[in-house]
């Protein structure tokens, strides 16, 4: 009796290849529960997923702007909007924040499999997961391309598995239907299943064909979406808009200066010397592979996060399965594992307040939510009739259209919907420029909501303006709304 007991506890001690494992999907949940949902662009998909959800019906309009009012917008990520707006309405920001956690820790885990399934040891796998995690960490916002970072995750554990399992390869293009209706990341699928079928026939291996085969097979599924064939000249058009790549940190080429950038060099270093070491580095399936989201992560910032997942499952087979399993448990392996499950219940959103202290909070804030200036939200209805318009800074703008539903922005973060010159209309008012007044003026703007870090310039030429008046203050900027006239007295 007390020798099973002894057994007993020592089969809860945790080895270290154990807790490492768990360690490379845990982290990354307790990560996700730690950094706060950013609004950019999670408010108004919310809000357009709702309006789909009451209407029945697609969005396919602009209803959230009086610049570009009543435009055809692609709404190519209908599906993710749904999705957020549906879990919004069960479980509200704290549910949408555990389903990022959720999407994340899956992300991670199917990485590990897939650099499982292409050979490695449970512990180089884990090592690779982790070293995924630190390269993506700017990726992680809850968006659609959250969505996307699972399901290309998915298709590459899938892809990895097709010497055991090639029927499943053929559930593929039932992931790109998906895939294909929220995020425009689904051409990513051909491409990995085109960079396999090089190394199938490198082997002549029996899935050759069939790899060729479902990769032409995912292409076509793309098509089955509201929009069809136009879906993929949109993702195109969106990777190569001057606009966007002028307008947006995430679109423009990868430079070493910034943190993601820095990170992203020095893993790419890693992988070139792990490559050229290894006997069976430079096959030209993995070169290529490599060579091509190498590519993705140079011209653009949020091409790294490909870039991050990729990588670690097509070196994963330079890793030999090994000695993993040696008998090394201990109490402080179990105890450190502990800790982490510790750590991510008391991260858990229902724990935190909805807002941070400032809205211009990074990631990591005090609050549940970053990016949401309620402070200046909620004045919005006891200072102008609905249908006022407002200048809003773009990043604050999703929050608005979220939060005042019926007061329409100049811009939001949909930027390929906007015209060159509503941008650049955009951009003189922000710097104060000459003439910001009459372009005020001609656009009928009612309300005027100021970023201290996106504003400065109109912010240091509006005050005491006489067709102005100030309702409102604080670290973050300032909330104006337009002086009677003498004729609006009478």
């Amino acid at each position: 009796m007390e020798e099973g007991a002894v057994k007993r506890a020592w089969e809860w001690r945790l080895s270290f290849t154990q807790l490492l494992v768990f360690v490379a999907v845990a982290a990354p949940v307790v990560v996700a529960l730690r950094f706060s949902l950013s609004t950019i662009d999670l408010a108004y998909l919310i809000r357009s997923g709702e309006f789909m959800l009451d209407t029945g019906d697609i969005l396919r309009r602009d209803v959230f702007t009086f610049t570009v009012s009543g435009q055809e917008w692609l709404n190519q990520q209908w599906g993710a909007e749904i999705v957020f707006a549906s879990i919004y309405r069960v479980g509200d920001w704290p549910l949408l924040a555990l389903g990022r956690a959720a999407l994340v820790g899956m992300a991670f885990w199917l990485v590990f499999l897939g650099c499982r399934a292409r050979g490695a040891g449970q512990r180089p796998a884990a090592w690779l997961t982790l070293a995924s995690l630190v390269v993506s960490l700017d990726g992680l916002a809850l968006r659609p391309q959250l969505l996307g970072f699972a399901l290309f995750a998915l298709a590459l554990w899938m892809v990895a598995c097709r010497d055991k399992r090639p029927r499943s390869l053929w559930l593929l293009p039932v992931v790109v239907i998906v895939w294909a209706n929220v995020h425009g990341s689904f051409v990513l699928a051909p491409v990995v299943l085109l960079i396999a079928w090089l190394e199938d026939r490198r082997r002549h291996a029996a899935t050759t064909r069939t790899t060729l085969i479902v990769a032409l097979v995912c292409v076509a599924s793309a098509v089955i979406n509201p929009f069809g064939l136009r879906i993929w000249t949109y993702v195109a058009d969106l990777g190569t808009d001057p606009e966007i790549r002028r307008a947006i940190a995430e679109w423009r080429p990868t430079t070493p200066w910034t943190p993601v950038g820095a990170v992203f060099f020095v893993s790419v270093a890693a992988v070139a010397l792990i490559v050229v070491r290894a006997r069976a580095g430079l096959r030209p399936h993995r070169v290529i592979g490599l060579g091509l989201f190498l590519v993705l992560g140079l011209v653009a910032v949020r091409g790294v996060f490909w870039w991050a997942l990729a990588a670690p499952v097509l070196i994963a087979d330079l890793f030999a399965d090994g000695a993993d399993e040696r008998d090394d448990r201990s109490n402080l392996n179990t105890a450190l594992a502990a800790a982490l499950g510790v750590a991510a219940i008391a991260l858990l959103p229902w724990f935190r307040p909805t807002f941070a202290s400032t809205a211009n909070s990074a990631r990591v804030t005090d609050g549940l939510l970053a990016h949401s200036p309620q402070q200046f939200a909620s004045r919005i209805p006891d200072i102008a009739d609905p249908g006022a318009r407002m200048f809003v800074p773009e990043l604050w703008a999703s929050w608005f259209e979220f939060s005042v539903r019926r007061y329409p922005v100049f811009v939001d973060p949909r930027i390929e919907i906007f015209p060159v010159e509503v941008w650049r209309a955009y951009d003189a008012i922000s710097r104060g420029d000459d003439g910001w007044d009459r372009i005020l003026d001609r656009w009928d703007v009612d309300i005027l909501v100021l970023s201290r870090e996106q504003q400065s310039g109109l912010i240091s030429r509006i005050e005491d303006h006489p067709t102005w008046t100030e309702v409102f203050e604080d670290a973050d900027g300032l909330l104006l709304v337009r002086s009677p006239t003498p004729e609006d007295a009478a």
